[in-house]
């Protein structure tokens, strides 16, 4: 199942470097424009709307070599079946988004923009290929255009017409993966394959995409039960820096990855823990000196709404830490040797132990916010480890 993961890596690791800066660059100036009172809200709308993407899309970019070797058919034959399981998806997340409380005005129409983009989407015909240069290409120039419409509406900002855009960005990014692939329509044969079992041999594969993003949803949906609306913004905010922070981290160990997932017998290299661990340690040491001794006029270029911006950024950075250990630990050892189960179940406690801390506290504020999920990703994953080597062990 992960050979097949590992031996993208190669392009993977493009992907992940131009998605990352281009990412990064629109949260600083989402940060920089939006209120401070607005962030929190448009973070958990967000949240949402990527779970939504992501559900729809399901995964076909990682099965879809699998699926080839199976029934020994071309990509764009499959374009059928993963269609009419996106439909299916589509359905489900559109009464999944009826149920919930809307957060913003016209949050129905945002999750029906999203769902069409993801039903359009065809990022698993540049997976097949294994050229992912022109899906790239077509991110870059997608986020390019919400950076512009942010930049030029600046003064007027506002969560509605933030969300419209960055739904229609994802539209074009969607769009563009059409008119790059020059699919020959000739060429497709409409034949229907078995729904269930394309569904099954992709399930796993979807879920660990989707549970990242369902995770951060259902933890600030927590908070923002529990906390004032400025308070609850802060915490996105942190939760915003620490994902990013644990997604440039993870770029520099793809290739360790991409040694495991090619070659299990790499789990036994003494040096592999060393390979990973100490380069990032190293790079967040040199994150940590570069915020602590920055001047705060410049921290205040981009973090000028925000009261203490420099104590955010740091507690962004711990809460990476908290969380980075349990991806290297989750990405070396229980991915590849197929707990799946053990990753889906301890993610899921990380949300359940941040709910029972909330539970018990009536009045939050938010330093304690952060360190209710430091704590939990601590615990979770020091629990996570000694499960795995017991069962090892046994």
């Amino acid at each position: 199942m992960y050979k097949n993961l590992g031996l993208l890596f190669n392009n993977y690791s493009f992907i992940q470097a131009s998605g990352l800066l281009i990412s990064i660059l629109t949260t600083l100036i989402i940060i920089r424009f939006l209120p401070q009172e607005d962030y929190g809200i448009y973070i958990y709308s967000v949240a949402f709307l990527e779970f939504g993407f992501n559900f729809i899309v399901f995964g076909f970019e990682l099965s879809i070599n699998k699926l080839k070797k199976i029934y020994s058919l071309r990509v764009i034959n499959f374009i059928l079946s993963f269609s009419v399981i996106r439909l299916i998806n589509i359905i489900i997340f559109m009464f999944f988004a009826v149920l919930i409380v809307s957060p913003v005005n016209n949050f129905l129409y945002f999750c029906f923009l999203i769902s069409f983009a993801a039903f359009l989407n065809l990022n698993f015909l540049y997976y097949s290929e294994q050229d992912l240069k022109w899906h790239a290409v077509s991110y870059v120039i997608s986020k390019l255009f919400f950076i512009i419409y942010v930049l030029s509406m600046k003064e007027s900002l506002n969560i509605n017409s933030l969300l419209s855009v960055y739904c229609l960005s994802f539209m074009l990014f969607s769009i563009m993966h059409l008119v790059f692939s020059k699919i020959n329509v000739k060429k497709i044969e409409l034949n229907l394959l078995p729904i269930k079992d394309i569904f099954s041999e992709t399930f796993s594969f979807s879920v660990l995409r989707i549970i990242v993003f369902f995770e951060i949803y259902v933890a600030l949906s927590l908070y923002k039960n529990y906390l004032s609306l400025k308070i609850f913004s802060m915490v996105a905010l942190v939760i915003t820096i620490s994902r990013i922070l644990v997604s440039f981290l993870y770029t520099t160990v793809t290739p360790i990855y991409k040694k495991v997932a090619i070659n299990k017998s790499a789990l036994l290299n003494k040096d592999l823990k060393y390979q990973v661990y100490f380069p990032s340690f190293l790079l967040v040491l040199a994150i940590l000196l570069f915020i602590l001794f920055t001047p705060q006029q410049f921290i205040d270029i981009v973090f000028i709404n925000y009261e203490n911006s420099r104590v955010l950024i740091l507690l962004g950075v711990f809460l990476a830490c908290s969380h980075f250990p349990f991806m290297i630990f989750s990405n070396i050892y229980l991915l590849p040797n197929s707990h799946t189960k053990q990753y889906i179940s301890n993610r899921f406690l990380v949300i359940f132990f941040i709910a029972i801390a909330l539970f018990n506290f009536e009045k939050l504020d938010f330093t304690s916010s952060i360190l209710i999920f430091i704590l939990a990703e601590i615990i979770v994953f020091f629990i996570s480890y000694t499960v795995y080597k017991f069962s090892t062990f046994k």
